[in-house]
């Protein structure tokens, strides 16, 4: 529980840091903060002229094949919008060693929409657990989960 209250405190010390109804006519980033259907925060850091998506963060719980749960986060660099504000992302499959004999193989995926002072989208992570011989030993996934962020005041 603490590690949720932890990653929200973090999310939302960056929302002070623009106002979005200035943001185009500062230059400056226009900040979108929120909470998905999980209860754990999204933020994204949008550009001036709403054409690229400089960061998008977001704190998931993934349910996993061997009865276990773990909260984890999950990120997007860089990335644009099209003239309608809407975007689609996806990851992977990246392989990360997770210790001398395992090995986790990360995906995962983004859509949504910025429209006025809010965006909404489905956020998705997944993370395969593999032992030395490649054979899986757990698989966490945080399904298709909602969210909604709107535009720091």
């Amino acid at each position: 529980m603490w590690q949720r209250w932890l990653m929200v405190a973090a999310a939302l010390a960056v929302l002070p840091a623009a106002n979005p109804r200035s943001a185009a006519a500062s230059g400056t980033s226009a900040v979108y903060g929120g909470v998905t259907a999980q209860g754990w925060p999204v933020v994204f850091d949008v550009r001036p002229g709403k054409r690229l998506v400089a960061r998008a963060t977001i704190g998931l719980e993934l349910t996993c094949s061997s009865g276990q749960s773990l909260a984890d986060h999950d990120r997007y660099a860089r990335f644009p919008l099209s003239p309608s504000g809407r975007f689609s992302e996806r990851f992977g499959p990246t392989t990360v060693a997770t210790g001398p004999d395992a090995t986790a193989v990360f995906s995962g995926s983004l859509v949504g929409r910025i429209k006025n002072d809010r965006i909404t989208g489905v956020w998705r992570y997944v993370r395969v657990n593999r032992d030395a011989a490649g054979a899986v030993t757990d698989t966490c996934d945080s399904g298709r989960v909602p969210f909604s962020a709107r535009a720091a005041s």
